[in-house]
């Protein structure tokens, strides 16, 4: 996001926010960690936690794990 204030400064946000003085040719880390370290596994829809096989049946192709929506 390029700041409103100061030319060619612009910030990014990822697990950490970061600005650069030079349009993203360099970053500087200007934030702690900003995750809070939850199990995105463990967290609540729609009121309760899914069980692992809500998916459907998973399959490994090549070390990614595929799942069969529906059969």
């Amino acid at each position: 996001m390029p700041s409103r204030h100061t030319g060619g400064t612009v910030y990014f946000a990822a697990n950490y926010l970061f600005k650069s003085h030079d349009r993203g040719d360099s970053w500087k880390t200007i934030s702690p960690d900003v995750t809070r370290n939850l199990n995105r596994n463990q967290l609540p829809m729609r009121g309760s936690v899914p069980p692992r096989d809500a998916l459907g049946p998973a399959r490994r192709h090549g070390g990614v794990r595929q799942h069969q929506c529906g059969q």
